[in-house]
């Protein structure tokens, strides 16, 4: 099984949401942590336009988003759901935290429910009952959290637990860096960014030596030049910052060759 396939058996249930911007940051989280389908049910309000504006990379999910006229329509294909609440409840359902309810998903081959509550108080008891366990996230003083932060904290511990148990991702890894060369294929690393071997980085080895020659230390000799060599085995640096390191080694050998005065 894969990351994708994994996200594809779980279903993001917001019950009676109130806000349709949270509606739309839910599934930019979502997208965001490899979930892939979008329940909601029974909406207090719902602009489509302001869900799509908070939405970014979400929008697609949005799109395909199910909408049912309450909670036991939206866990009709669902073996085990899990009440996300930040109460205590009388009830004889077992605590769990994210991490705990990521890796009960993983173990379980059935298809699972996040369940998610209004935003004002919740998920009632009601919709408790209809869950098979609670999830508490823990936090050290206000544990109310915006509805589309707790889909994401849920969402990321399903996926660190998910690499964890070894699952890997198909296509492309959005690195989440300014570089356009952040979203990679997987399958194909740059040449860059493997590391270098030591042919790689003999030049830059005899770049510093030259640099270190300019500024008089030359007379060093060998034992300069075995502690180069070695400095740069234990680095183990990739081709990318070898390249990168013969730059600045060339702009510092032009500095120090400029005339003074």
């Amino acid at each position: 099984m894969t990351l994708d396939e994994f996200g594809e058996r779980i279903d993001v249930v917001l019950v009676r949401p109130q806000i349709s911007g949270n509606i739309g940051s839910t599934a930019r989280a979502m997208a965001n942590t490899g979930l892939r389908h979008l329940v909601v049910a029974a909406p207090q309000a719902f602009d489509p336009e302001t869900a799509r504006w908070m939405a970014g990379g979400g929008r697609t999910l949005l799109d395909s988003a199910v909408f049912t006229a309450d909670l036991p329509a939206a866990l009709t294909r669902v073996s085990t759901a899990y009440a996300t609440t930040a109460r205590h409840r009388r009830r004889d359902l077992p605590v769990m935290g994210p991490t705990e309810v990521a890796r009960a998903i993983l173990a379980d081959h059935g298809r699972a429910a996040l369940v998610f509550g209004p935003e004002d108080d919740g998920l009632s008891n009601a919709d408790v009952d209809r869950c098979g366990a609670l999830v508490r996230i823990a936090t050290p003083t206000a544990a109310s959290l915006n509805l589309s932060q707790a889909v994401l904290i849920l969402g990321w511990a399903l996926w660190t637990e998910a690499q964890a148990a070894g699952l890997k991702p198909t296509g492309r890894l959005l690195a989440g860096t300014r570089r356009p060369r952040a979203t990679a294929d997987l399958d194909r690393p740059d040449r860059k960014d493997l590391r270098a071997s030591a042919a790689d980085t003999e030049p830059l080895a005899a770049a510093v030596l030259a640099l270190l020659t300019d500024m008089g230390r030359a007379a060093e000799g060998k034992r300069v030049e075995r502690t180069v060599r070695a400095a740069l085995m234990r680095a183990a640096p990739t081709l990318r910052e070898v390249h990168a390191m013969r730059g600045l080694i060339r702009d510092l050998h032009r500095r120090v060759a400029e005339p003074k005065g």
